[in-house]
């Protein structure tokens, strides 16, 4: 919960997670976001720590149930990634 002033001005702002860039066989633990060398939308969340693979794989979109996939020895589901973007000053409204 936020109790602001009603005099105060409000920014909202999200925090951006654009992974770590492929690297052939570094190791991931669950939680990591990996970034492919060619972004097309995509990112990867480590659902099963391992290591990388020792060449970028084919990268896959969300698809069905997005169930994790193999990502060297790691598993990774697959995370639309859209840009955050900030908004503000936004006045409160104080109910």
């Amino acid at each position: 919960e936020l109790r602001v002033p009603p005099s105060v001005a409000v920014y909202a702002v999200a925090i951006d997670n654009w992974g770590q860039p492929f690297q052939a066989g570094i190791a991931v633990d669950v939680g990591a976001v990996v970034r492919p060398s060619q972004f097309a939308g995509w990112l990867y969340q480590v659902t099963e720590a391992g290591t990388l693979p020792a060449s970028e794989p084919v990268w896959w979109p969300a698809e069905g149930d997005n169930a994790p996939r193999q990502l060297g020895t790691a598993r990774a589901v697959a995370v639309r990634y859209y840009q955050p973007l900030a908004h503000g000053p936004v006045p409160v409204e104080v109910l």
